[in-house]
């Protein structure tokens, strides 16, 4: 699956409890974050109300993570709702 198709499927997931908004490749803002369960410069998983959001790419780091608003930015190559 592409990017883009990745980020597709994800955004008409976002009647879930979250919402999801990406910048090209660079970064990502993920609204609905309960906690970051995990987080590593390939991956980050994030808790949501229903589920998680699996980011994964390179040179991953968190920019904010404040009142349930998350921001990543880096190289990033897929966008997973589990």
């Amino acid at each position: 699956m592409s990017f883009i198709e990745n980020i597709k499927q994800n955004l008409s997931a976002s009647g879930n409890g979250f919402f999801m908004a990406t910048l090209l490749q660079q970064g990502v803002y993920i609204q609905g974050v309960f906690s970051i369960k995990s987080f590593s410069e390939n991956e980050i998983v994030a808790s949501l109300k229903k589920g998680e959001m699996v980011v994964s790419g390179d040179k991953l780091f968190i920019k904010k993570y404040c009142q349930g608003d998350l921001v990543i930015c880096g190289n990033i190559k897929s966008l997973v709702k589990n």
